[in-house]
This record gives structure tokens, sequence and C-alpha cells, in this order.
């Protein structure tokens, strides 16, 4: 590290600030991934911990939902990856009171697909026999439910829409990890945003 901070003292290096950071977020509402790059060790967590704590607290708790995966020792093997970072967010979500699995809630993400629903022949078959139309919607919910990544991707849209926030996940430590774990991480990461 003394080598990389000798040749980065003569080279001309612009810190980052709040306003590089969030500049183009703040003006566009197609928010975009962002990626902190560096060896381990120089301050990336740290950096993001005082931005997020610090010195854009008041903005980033404003629009964010903010969940942090900390991938320093879990999971073990990359075909853990998936079912850690669903675990994590759904963990998450639960502390900022978000009740993705309750009834009420799943039924108010799900609104157009059920109003689709019952508009279908299906529905329109059991609109007369309320008990067997209850539950076909059941079933019906169950159908994207039981699909975690794909449920939750209706769960993050239905935050931006009714909380007027984003959801903001950030995937610390990769860098101490395997390259296969760190592979299927960014390919998590991908597919959310």
């Amino acid at each position: 590290r003394a080598s990389t901070d000798e040749r980065l003292a003569t080279a001309t290096v612009t810190p980052a600030t709040r306003k590089s950071v969030l500049e183009h977020n703040e003006r566009s509402d197609h928010e975009q991934p962002v990626v902190i790059l560096g060896r381990i060790g120089h301050g990336k967590s740290t950096f993001l911990k005082y931005l997020r704590h610090v010195e854009a607290k008041d903005v980033l708790s404003k629009k964010y939902i903010q969940l942090d995966l900390n991938f320093l020792r879990t999971p073990a093997t990359a075909a853990e990856v998936p079912n850690f970072v669903m675990r994590q967010v759904q963990e998450q979500l639960k502390a900022y009171k978000i009740a993705f699995a309750e009834d009420p809630f799943v039924r108010r993400v799900l609104k157009q697909e059920l109003d689709d629903f019952r508009k279908s022949p299906r529905g329109v078959l059991l609109n007369d026999k309320p008990d067997e139309l209850a539950q076909a919607e059941v079933t019906f919910i169950e159908s994207f439910t039981n699909e975690p990544e794909r449920y939750m991707a209706l769960v993050m849209k239905f935050i931006r829409r009714s909380h007027n926030k984003s959801v903001a996940v950030f995937f610390d430590n990769l860098d101490r990890r395997s390259d296969d774990i760190q592979e299927q991480a960014f390919l998590r990461a991908a597919a959310m945003a």
C-alpha cells in the first residue's frame, strides 16, 4: 500500500465527494448502480459508511431504504449466494417494518395481477363461487410468492411507488471473497438492478 500511496502522491487525484457520487442520481429519476473499486484495505467500506451515515445521510435516508449485505464470512460457496442475498434482503426489509409476506401487503403488491386474474376465464368462472374464488386467488398469489426473486422484484417496484423511496443494496467485502463468489454476487446485483 505504501508504494501505491507514493505513486498517487505524484498523480493528480480528485477525491470523491458527496456531490460527485450522488450528482447523477439526484438529477435523474433513473437510478443506476454505483460500483466502488479499490484494493483490499484501502477504505471503500469506510468511505461508503461515511457517505451513508454522515456526509449524505439526509439525502440517502430520504430517498432510499438501505440494505447492507456483508459478504465477509458468508456465504461459503458461490451456489449459496442467491439464497444468502434473498435471505438478507428479506430480513432487512422486516427491520424497516415492510411486511412483505403478510396478506394485505402481498395483495397490494399484486393488485394489478389479481385484477387481471379476476378478469381471466378462471376468475370469471369462479365469480359466483366466492369460496372457490378465494382459494384460486391464494393459489395464484402463491405462484408469485413461491418464486422469491420474481416476487421481490415486484416488492421493490411497489416500495418505490408507495413509499416514494428506492431500495439501495450495498454489497460489501466482496473483494475478500473468491472469484466465483464475486461473480455470482455481481450477477445477483445486476439482476436486482
